[in-house]
Protein backbone atom coordinates (compact mmCIF):
# COMPACT_ATOMS: atom_id res chain seq x y z
CA UNK A 1 0.00 0.00 0.00
CA UNK A 2 1.42 3.42 -0.96
CA UNK A 3 1.13 7.27 0.53
CA UNK A 4 0.93 6.21 3.73
CA UNK A 5 -0.25 9.13 5.63
CA UNK A 6 -2.13 10.32 2.77
CA UNK A 7 -5.51 9.89 1.52
CA UNK A 8 -5.06 6.17 -0.24
CA UNK A 9 -6.70 2.83 -1.30
CA UNK A 10 -5.05 -0.24 -0.84
CA UNK A 11 -5.29 -2.52 -4.02
CA UNK A 12 -3.44 -4.85 -3.15
CA UNK A 13 -4.71 -8.09 -4.94
CA UNK A 14 -4.69 -10.19 -0.76
CA UNK A 15 -7.77 -8.20 -0.95
CA UNK A 16 -9.85 -10.25 -3.76
CA UNK A 17 -8.64 -13.72 -2.55
CA UNK A 18 -11.55 -13.27 0.36
CA UNK A 19 -13.64 -13.48 -2.49
CA UNK A 20 -12.53 -16.11 -4.46
CA UNK A 21 -14.81 -16.51 -7.40
CA UNK A 22 -17.34 -14.52 -6.43
CA UNK A 23 -14.94 -11.49 -7.77
CA UNK A 24 -16.73 -10.06 -11.34
CA UNK A 25 -16.80 -6.88 -12.92
CA UNK A 26 -20.46 -6.72 -13.05
CA UNK A 27 -22.08 -5.36 -15.65
CA UNK A 28 -18.80 -5.41 -18.17
CA UNK A 29 -18.54 -9.17 -18.92
CA UNK A 30 -22.15 -8.97 -21.16
CA UNK A 31 -22.01 -5.65 -22.41
CA UNK A 32 -18.40 -4.59 -22.77
CA UNK A 33 -17.54 -2.80 -26.42
CA UNK A 34 -16.44 -5.49 -28.64
CA UNK A 35 -12.38 -4.25 -28.63
CA UNK A 36 -11.98 -4.98 -24.67
CA UNK A 37 -12.21 -8.48 -23.46
CA UNK A 38 -12.38 -9.05 -19.82
CA UNK A 39 -8.93 -10.88 -18.98
CA UNK A 40 -7.89 -7.58 -19.72
CA UNK A 41 -9.83 -5.34 -17.46
CA UNK A 42 -8.69 -8.35 -14.75
CA UNK A 43 -5.05 -7.69 -16.01
CA UNK A 44 -5.77 -4.15 -14.89
CA UNK A 45 -7.82 -4.63 -11.71
CA UNK A 46 -5.30 -7.05 -10.42
CA UNK A 47 -1.32 -6.18 -11.42
CA UNK A 48 0.87 -3.52 -9.40
CA UNK A 49 2.04 -0.80 -12.14
CA UNK A 50 3.01 1.27 -8.79
CA UNK A 51 6.94 1.40 -10.24
CA UNK A 52 6.09 2.06 -14.17
CA UNK A 53 3.67 5.32 -13.52
CA UNK A 54 4.33 8.69 -12.83
CA UNK A 55 2.59 10.76 -10.39
CA UNK A 56 -0.90 9.53 -9.10
CA UNK A 57 -4.13 9.62 -7.75
CA UNK A 58 -7.11 7.46 -6.60
CA UNK A 59 -10.88 7.94 -7.74
CA UNK A 60 -13.02 5.95 -6.43
CA UNK A 61 -17.02 6.33 -8.22
CA UNK A 62 -19.56 5.60 -6.19
CA UNK A 63 -23.51 5.46 -7.11
CA UNK A 64 -26.21 6.82 -5.21
CA UNK A 65 -28.00 3.94 -2.55
CA UNK A 66 -31.23 2.68 -2.79
CA UNK A 67 -34.08 5.43 -3.65
CA UNK A 68 -37.54 5.99 -3.18
CA UNK A 69 -38.97 5.21 -6.77
CA UNK A 70 -40.07 8.12 -8.76
CA UNK A 71 -43.50 6.41 -9.01
CA UNK A 72 -44.00 6.62 -5.01
CA UNK A 73 -42.56 10.27 -4.44
CA UNK A 74 -44.78 13.49 -5.24
CA UNK A 75 -41.69 16.08 -4.69
CA UNK A 76 -39.20 16.53 -7.27
CA UNK A 77 -36.71 14.31 -8.61
CA UNK A 78 -33.66 15.92 -7.47
CA UNK A 79 -35.22 15.48 -3.27
CA UNK A 80 -36.00 12.02 -3.26
CA UNK A 81 -34.31 10.36 -0.26
CA UNK A 82 -32.50 7.00 0.12
CA UNK A 83 -34.72 4.28 1.75
CA UNK A 84 -34.08 2.64 5.15
CA UNK A 85 -32.98 -0.43 3.08
CA UNK A 86 -30.44 1.99 0.51
CA UNK A 87 -29.21 3.86 4.28
CA UNK A 88 -28.68 0.18 5.72
CA UNK A 89 -26.80 -1.03 2.46
CA UNK A 90 -24.91 2.19 2.37
CA UNK A 91 -23.22 1.53 5.68
CA UNK A 92 -22.38 -2.15 4.87
CA UNK A 93 -20.52 -1.11 1.63
CA UNK A 94 -19.09 1.69 3.54
CA UNK A 95 -17.49 -1.11 5.55
CA UNK A 96 -16.24 -2.95 2.31
CA UNK A 97 -14.48 0.17 1.56
CA UNK A 98 -12.97 0.72 4.96
CA UNK A 99 -11.24 -3.08 4.30
CA UNK A 100 -10.07 -2.08 1.11
CA UNK A 101 -8.36 1.20 2.87
CA UNK A 102 -10.26 3.53 1.49
CA UNK A 103 -9.14 7.08 2.98
CA UNK A 104 -10.64 9.66 1.00
CA UNK A 105 -9.03 13.11 1.09
CA UNK A 106 -12.34 14.80 -0.23
CA UNK A 107 -15.78 13.61 -1.29
CA UNK A 108 -17.56 15.14 -4.28
CA UNK A 109 -21.49 14.25 -4.28
CA UNK A 110 -24.26 15.63 -6.92
CA UNK A 111 -26.56 17.77 -4.79
CA UNK A 112 -29.71 15.33 -5.66
CA UNK A 113 -30.67 14.46 -2.09
CA UNK A 114 -30.09 10.77 -2.63
CA UNK A 115 -26.42 11.35 -3.40
CA UNK A 116 -25.87 13.66 -0.62
CA UNK A 117 -27.44 10.56 1.66
CA UNK A 118 -25.27 8.83 0.30
CA UNK A 119 -21.94 10.91 0.26
CA UNK A 120 -22.85 12.12 3.73
CA UNK A 121 -22.63 8.48 5.06
CA UNK A 122 -19.53 7.91 3.73
CA UNK A 123 -18.20 11.01 5.13
CA UNK A 124 -19.11 9.64 8.59
CA UNK A 125 -18.21 6.27 8.19
CA UNK A 126 -14.96 6.42 6.46
CA UNK A 127 -11.64 8.05 7.75
CA UNK A 128 -12.78 11.67 7.67
CA UNK A 129 -11.83 13.66 4.13
CA UNK A 130 -10.90 17.34 4.44
CA UNK A 131 -14.20 18.45 3.36
CA UNK A 132 -17.51 16.81 1.15
CA UNK A 133 -18.23 18.93 -1.65
CA UNK A 134 -21.54 19.42 -3.65
CA UNK A 135 -21.02 19.59 -7.39
CA UNK A 136 -23.06 19.82 -10.59
CA UNK A 137 -20.68 18.01 -12.47
CA UNK A 138 -22.51 15.30 -10.49
CA UNK A 139 -25.45 15.60 -11.36
CA UNK A 140 -27.52 13.37 -13.59
CA UNK A 141 -28.11 15.81 -16.42
CA UNK A 142 -23.73 16.83 -16.64
CA UNK A 143 -21.59 15.15 -19.44
CA UNK A 144 -18.74 13.24 -18.35
CA UNK A 145 -16.50 16.06 -19.78
CA UNK A 146 -17.53 18.43 -16.83
CA UNK A 147 -16.38 15.40 -14.01
CA UNK A 148 -13.57 15.66 -16.06
CA UNK A 149 -12.58 18.74 -15.81
CA UNK A 150 -12.89 18.53 -12.03
CA UNK A 151 -10.84 15.59 -11.37
CA UNK A 152 -8.31 17.42 -13.90
CA UNK A 153 -8.25 20.19 -11.10
CA UNK A 154 -7.55 18.00 -8.10
CA UNK A 155 -3.45 17.19 -7.05
CA UNK A 156 -1.88 14.61 -6.56
CA UNK A 157 -1.38 12.53 -3.79
CA UNK A 158 -4.98 12.25 -2.80
CA UNK A 159 -8.04 9.85 -3.00
CA UNK A 160 -11.45 11.31 -4.58
CA UNK A 161 -14.40 9.96 -3.83
CA UNK A 162 -17.70 10.93 -6.69
CA UNK A 163 -20.99 9.73 -5.47
CA UNK A 164 -23.43 10.45 -8.31
CA UNK A 165 -25.96 8.66 -10.62
CA UNK A 166 -26.44 6.18 -13.54
CA UNK A 167 -25.45 6.53 -16.30
CA UNK A 168 -23.10 9.35 -15.85
CA UNK A 169 -20.72 7.16 -13.61
CA UNK A 170 -20.37 4.66 -15.76
CA UNK A 171 -19.80 7.02 -18.92
CA UNK A 172 -17.23 8.71 -16.67
CA UNK A 173 -15.82 5.68 -16.34
CA UNK A 174 -15.27 4.83 -19.77
CA UNK A 175 -13.52 7.82 -20.66
CA UNK A 176 -11.23 7.65 -17.97
CA UNK A 177 -10.33 3.88 -19.04
CA UNK A 178 -11.00 3.88 -23.10
CA UNK A 179 -11.27 7.72 -23.69
CA UNK A 180 -14.60 7.70 -24.94
CA UNK A 181 -18.19 7.28 -23.37
CA UNK A 182 -19.91 4.26 -23.31
CA UNK A 183 -23.10 3.35 -21.89
CA UNK A 184 -21.69 -0.22 -21.09
CA UNK A 185 -19.85 0.58 -17.79
CA UNK A 186 -23.22 0.70 -15.00
CA UNK A 187 -22.49 0.72 -11.15
CA UNK A 188 -24.93 -0.80 -9.28
CA UNK A 189 -26.56 1.63 -6.63
CA UNK A 190 -24.24 1.58 -3.78
CA UNK A 191 -21.40 -0.28 -5.82
CA UNK A 192 -18.06 1.24 -6.47
CA UNK A 193 -14.61 1.52 -8.59
CA UNK A 194 -11.27 2.56 -8.13
CA UNK A 195 -9.68 4.06 -10.84
CA UNK A 196 -6.10 4.87 -10.65
CA UNK A 197 -4.95 8.22 -12.69
CA UNK A 198 -1.70 9.74 -13.80
CA UNK A 199 -1.15 13.66 -13.23
CA UNK A 200 -2.57 15.01 -15.15
CA UNK A 201 -5.85 13.38 -15.92
CA UNK A 202 -6.38 12.42 -19.57
CA UNK A 203 -8.84 10.57 -21.16
CA UNK A 204 -7.75 7.15 -21.90
CA UNK A 205 -5.13 6.86 -19.05
CA UNK A 206 -6.86 5.47 -16.22
CA UNK A 207 -6.25 2.45 -14.59
CA UNK A 208 -8.90 0.07 -13.24
CA UNK A 209 -7.90 -1.21 -9.91
CA UNK A 210 -11.54 -2.82 -8.72
CA UNK A 211 -15.39 -2.61 -10.03
CA UNK A 212 -17.21 -4.14 -7.08
CA UNK A 213 -21.01 -4.58 -6.30
CA UNK A 214 -23.09 -3.45 -3.49
CA UNK A 215 -23.12 -7.41 -2.63
CA UNK A 216 -19.43 -7.70 -2.94
CA UNK A 217 -18.69 -4.92 -0.98
CA UNK A 218 -21.03 -5.59 1.99
CA UNK A 219 -19.42 -9.13 1.64
CA UNK A 220 -15.71 -7.28 2.64
CA UNK A 221 -17.23 -5.56 5.15
CA UNK A 222 -18.20 -8.52 7.13
CA UNK A 223 -15.27 -10.05 7.20
CA UNK A 224 -13.23 -10.18 10.09
CA UNK A 225 -9.32 -8.95 9.71
CA UNK A 226 -6.64 -11.52 10.19
CA UNK A 227 -4.72 -11.41 13.40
Amino acid sequence: MRRDGHGSCDRRDSKFEVLGSKFQTYGISDRIPSSVSLSYLWGLALTDHSDTRGVMMDCVFVRHGIAVEREEWEGKDVDRPLTEEGVRRVRQVAAGLRRLAVRPTVIYASPARRAADTAQLLHDLLTKPSRMEFRDELLPEAVPTDLLRLLQSRSSESCVICVGHEPQLGMAASVLLFGRASESFPLKKAGACLIELSIPVKPGQGLLRWWLTPGQLRVMGRLKTKS
